[in-house]
């Protein structure tokens, strides 16, 4: 399992991957759009982007600096200023809130800061050709454990979960699966709550005197599942849903 650093990090990430409307990177010294990362499992309004764009051209920030704003639609936007490059992110209404926001922003700056180390050289040498910044995506995927917000299976690995509520959550997992096809893991709460309570009624307990323990403890219970293969994402969206769903797209 995760010591408690670890826990609050994958949390704060999984937070952050599900209200992520577009990631960019800004060239600082032009303020040049030279990466973009749109989530595949959500789309940015042309109003909102083209708002968060026009903030960006007018905002002036020394190194270091961190700027969260909201939108005309409540969306958020963050900006963080590296010293070559600019991070702008937006995201869905209430991702940031003024508990979390320190811990949004330092994950962004340890990104940017990654980033910034790994494309020194060309960075220092840029002449507008954004290309050269082509594997940000796989380097954004991994930072930011972007498939946890993608379709799940249940998959059995030769042996059960010791934890108790890992077991309760494979279980329910396994049975979706089955029924359904996928599931996604905020969706996964839910359903194992629903299979306890029904196991309660067949040993003719009474469901409503279960206490559940917090939604973060089940998301953490979850990363472990896919880390240890329980749980696998599903990455060709359409045509792997078509596989495993039961509802044709």
């Amino acid at each position: 399992m995760y010591d408690e650093e670890e826990k609050q990090e994958k949390l704060i990430k999984f937070r952050i991957v599900k209200g992520i409307l577009i990631i960019s990177l800004i060239y600082r010294e032009t303020k040049e759009f030279i990466y973009n990362f749109f989530h595949p499992m959500s789309r940015v309004p042309k109003e909102t982007l083209a708002e968060a764009e026009k903030i960006n051209k007018d905002l002036d920030l020394f190194f270091n600096d961190i700027k969260i704003m909201e939108l005309s639609d409540k969306s958020q936007v963050i900006f963080y200023e590296g010293s070559q490059v600019r991070l702008m992110t937006i995201l869905k209404p209430k991702t940031i809130t003024e508990e979390n926001a320190p811990l949004i922003a330092r994950i962004f700056e340890r990104f940017l800061f990654e980033f910034e180390a790994k494309y020194q050289k060309d960075l220092k040498e840029y002449q507008g050709d954004p290309s050269i910044f082509k594997d940000t995506d796989k380097m954004l995927y991994d930072y930011l454990n972007v498939d946890l917000s993608f379709p799940h299976v249940s998959k059995y690995t030769g042996f059960d979960p010791d934890d108790p509520l890992e077991k309760y959550i494979n279980e329910a997992a396994e049975e979706f699966t089955k029924r359904i096809g996928y599931f996604y893991l905020d969706n996964l709460i839910y359903l194992t709550k629903k299979h306890v309570r029904e196991l309660a009624i067949e040993k003719g307990e009474d469901p409503n005197k279960l206490e559940f323990p917090p939604d973060e403890d089940f998301y953490v219970a979850m990363f472990n599942l896919k880390r240890l293969g329980f749980l696998q994402k599903i990455d060709n969206f359409i045509e792997e849903l078509n596989l495993y769903s039961k509802i044709k797209y």
